[in-house]
């Protein structure tokens, strides 16, 4: 089982916005490490949110779901 981390759009629809260099999307091989790639991208948010670059974004609008690739 795989797993993708989702963004909340807003069509008020869950996606896998999560692409790789080559444009495929992202999945992950563990719940766990699908979490940890998501606690570091929100880090990477706040710092930039916080720097005034962007605005602030909500954790909720985030969710980690199994891959239905």
């Amino acid at each position: 089982m795989r797993y993708q981390i989702e963004t909340f759009t807003l069509c008020d629809v869950w996606v896998n916005t999560w692409r790789d260099d080559t444009d495929a999307l992202v999945t992950f091989a563990s719940y766990d490490e699908a979490l940890k790639a998501l606690i570091n991208h929100y880090a990477g948010l706040r710092k930039s949110a916080e720097s005034g670059f962007i605005e602030p974004y909500n954790m909720n609008d985030f969710r980690i779901a199994e891959a239905t690739l």
